[in-house]
């Protein structure tokens, strides 16, 4: 007995897959590859034991970054250029032009030193360009226990034994010195510079 098949109903059904497995292929999505455009890496290596702190703002955008001390860490940030606030070593620093337009990876040396294996390559900085430190002496030539308190940039507050002379590292800009010795408080200036001496001595 013979059957005759309809080549309509088969025909339809592959118009139908054909219809369905396009639709089931999505267009190409751009929104996520145009947004990642907007975006930079923004790598900060601390080499030194304390932790560091950098704050970043531009219109529409501000940012805290924390850097635990002998810690790199990798943030996604806005391309931009950046107002900045920068704690570490013990200072603030502050600064109105930072380029964050690219991948930057960000170097903070141990303090009062340099990041001096840092590639030379555009895209990574040397923190301690912008923290200023010099290595300062202070020495108590006074006869007695003395405090020191050293006011600028940031405050050190230092005690010493006479005789006693310590090798500190600060930030390179003045500072108004006052100390307690021979009964009275003493007050001088001292802008600090590679190796300098502060010389403690009761007033004459």
């Amino acid at each position: 007995m013979s059957r005759k098949y309809s080549l309509v109903p088969i025909i339809l059904i592959a118009l139908l897959s054909l219809v369905f497995a396009t639709a089931a292929d999505p267009l190409p999505d751009t929104s996520s590859s145009n947004s990642s455009q907007d975006l930079i890496r923004l790598t900060i290596e601390n080499r030194d034991k304390g932790k560091m702190y950098l704050m970043l703002s531009a219109p529409g955008a501000f940012y805290y970054l924390q850097v635990d001390g002998k810690t790199s860490k990798t943030f996604t940030v806005d391309r931009g250029m950046y107002s900045y606030t920068l704690y570490g070593c013990g200072i603030k620093t502050e600064g109105s032009s930072f380029d964050l337009t690219t991948n930057t990876r960000l170097v903070n040396p141990i303090c009062g030193g340099n990041a001096r294996t840092v590639t030379k390559h555009p895209s990574t900085s040397d923190l301690s360009e912008k923290v200023k430190l010099v290595r300062v002496h202070i020495i108590n030539e006074t006869d007695q226990k003395t405090l020191v308190i050293l006011t600028g940039p940031s405050t050190h507050v230092f005690t010493f034994v006479p005789d006693q002379e310590g090798t500190y590292t600060i930030a390179r800009k003045p500072y108004t010195v006052q100390f307690y010795a021979c009964g009275v408080w003493n007050e001088t200036t001292f802008t600090p510079y590679k190796d300098a001496k502060l010389v403690l001595k009761c007033a004459q």
